[in-house]
């Protein structure tokens, strides 16, 4: 953080996923150990990034870094297939014909590194270059706090 308050205006850019919107923080096992669920633990990291970036962003308000998420869309990227059988790497093909390419998955990031209209928004979600709405409890400030202090312990 001291680095990046020495910048004068620094930009903390978390990607998260739509998929966020099916995430629930499970607290008593934030790893996973019980009853492990890749779509599951993926949907939470979604939804973990998304609170952390809300709390980041009220945390540090007004010291010129400003701290946003957002989902990059569907992007070609592999991720169905990486470590997968033969059947998802089939279900990754037929993905692959609908998916953006990574150059178009960057484009949201890119606008939130260097774009002067969000130089001073923080705690925000975006797709496509302009701010949304996550889903109703990624606002969930005593969530984002516990998750906070999980986290960090």
């Amino acid at each position: 953080m001291p680095s990046l308050a020495a910048s004068g205006s620094a930009r903390v850019i978390n990607v998260s996923s739509v998929v966020h919107w099916g995430g629930r923080i499970h607290f008593d096992h934030l790893e996973g150990k019980k009853k492990y669920n890749g779509l599951r633990a993926y949907s939470q990291s979604k939804l973990a990034i998304v609170l952390l970036t809300c709390e980041l962003g009220r945390r540090l308000d007004g010291t010129g870094i400003t701290v946003n998420a957002l989902d990059p869309g569907f992007v070609a990227t592999g991720i169905i297939s990486e470590n997968a059988g033969r059947f998802w790497r089939l279900v990754q093909s037929a993905a692959n014909l609908v998916a953006v390419r990574p150059e178009r998955g960057a484009e949201t990031s890119i606008y939130l590194a260097s774009s002067p209209e969000v130089a001073g928004t923080t705690g925000q979600y975006f797709k496509e270059a302009r701010r949304c709405r996550p889903r109703r409890g990624s606002y969930d400030q005593e969530a984002a706090q516990r998750l906070w202090r999980s986290a960090w312990r």
